[in-house]
C-alpha cells in the first residue's frame, strides 16, 4: 500500500482488509509500506481479493513479491 503515508490511510487500509472474509487481522508496517495479513482458520482468500478490497476503499495496492515489493 504505497500511498498509506498517514495514520488515517493506514487505518483505512487495515480496516478494509479486516472486512474481507477469511482475514483475521491486518497490520500495516510503515517502514516497508506493506500490510501483513493473519488469516482466519476457515475460508480462503486470494491476493486479488485483498487488492480489490483496498482499491474499493480508494487505495492503490500491489502484490508483494518478496523482492523489494515490486
Amino acid at each position: 500500500v504505497p500511498g498509506a503515508k498517514d495514520k488515517a490511510t493506514q487505518t483505512k487500509a487495515t480496516t478494509a482488509l479486516a472486512k474481507v472474509e477469511g482475514v483475521a487481522k491486518a497490520v500495516y508496517y510503515p517502514q516497508t509500506k506493506a500490510v501483513a495479513i493473519q488469516f482466519a482458520d476457515k475460508g480462503k482468500v486470494t491476493s486479488m481479493e485483498l487488492i480489490k478490497a483496498l482499491e474499493d476503499a480508494g487505495l492503490k495496492a500491489t502484490q508483494f513479491s518478496g523482492k523489494g515489493g515490486k
